[in-house]
């Protein structure tokens, strides 16, 4: 009996540790936790609290990109702008995936979500209307404050400000127009690379503003590369993520512009849970005789 004890913890082990490692992009676990804006950013604002989840360690590259809309046939990829093409742009494959407006990079979850068997967040089915399911266990774009909670590396690396000490040119490339590969750059403490060049990044957070067209819809948008708009024009790294996070920069869903990719993300806590929960009692109920109850 202890045998068939162990081997179910033995097999629970290895399908939990499959399971977590089933993921698209080298998934970073991010460990759930508050961080106070007054603090980080010198701000009036409230704490804000992060549930953990998974982010991948790079942008979304061209390739990628490309392999979805081939093997789903959804679009031919092409640029719409006169003046930058696909290969000026991106000119090797694992550049990051631009020209993607923000319901391209939705379909783009989905599909990653079949593609991995996670539940589909997004419901694209009436656009520009989006549903979304906030407790499914697929990809999806991550939040603002879970961009930011990632980019400052957690809850350990908040306390020591790491982007105060950094220089500009290892961890910052910010031609808008042509893009470098992935994982070029460092990375910040949590090994996620190109937050802050190489690109800006779409989220999930919906930008609602009177002074916006009411007939479409906003999304904040994170990083460095907006034209006109560069860190050096502040006085320190802490003032221009500060001014980012209260200004909101945002982009119109629809469009596909030559200096905005993404990143992934998706619900840890829920699917790590259930799929623990579901594992043992499977294995219980077909290792162990009827009747019997594990201590």
């Amino acid at each position: 009996m202890l045998k068939r004890y162990l081997l179910c913890i033995l097999l629970i082990t290895i399908s939990f540790v499959s399971c977590k490692n089933r993921g698209f992009n080298d998934d970073v676990f991010i460990e759930g936790g508050e961080y106070d804006f007054s603090k980080v950013l010198d701000t009036n604002l409230e704490t804000v609290s992060v549930k953990s989840f998974y982010i991948s360690r790079y942008k979304v590259t061209r390739k990628e990109y490309e392999n979805f809309l081939k093997e789903n046939s959804y679009k031919e990829y092409s640029s719409n702008s006169s003046e930058y093409s696909l290969d000026v742009t991106m000119p090797k494959s694992d550049c990051p995936a631009m020209f993607v407006s923000f319901y391209d990079a939705c379909e783009f979850c989905n599909y990653l979500s079949s593609k991995h068997n996670f539940q589909k967040v997004y419901d694209l089915s009436n656009l520009p209307e989006i549903k979304t399911d906030n407790n499914a266990n697929g990809y999806r774009l991550p939040s603002k404050n879970e961009w930011f909670y990632a980019f400052f590396g957690g809850k350990e690396s908040l306390k020591n400000k790491w982007w105060e000490n950094i220089s500009y040119s290892d961890y910052i490339y910010d031609c808008f127009a042509k893009h470098i590969s992935v994982g070029t750059l460092k990375p910040n403490p949590l090994k996620l690379y190109d937050m802050l060049g190489n690109g800006l990044e779409w989220t999930g957070t919906e930008i609602h503003r009177d002074n916006l067209n009411d007939d479409l819809k906003y999304a904040f948008v994170v990083g460095t590369g907006i034209p006109g708009n560069k860190i050096q024009d502040y006085d320190s790294l802490t003032d221009f993520l500060k001014y980012f996070y209260m200004e909101e920069p945002v982009a119109k869903m629809e469009d596909e512009l030559f200096y905005i990719g993404f990143r992934v993300a998706r619900n840890a806590e829920w699917k790590v849970s259930y799929f623990f929960l579901y594992q043992r009692h499977l294995l219980f109920w077909h290792i162990f005789p009827s009747g019997y109850v594990p201590a």
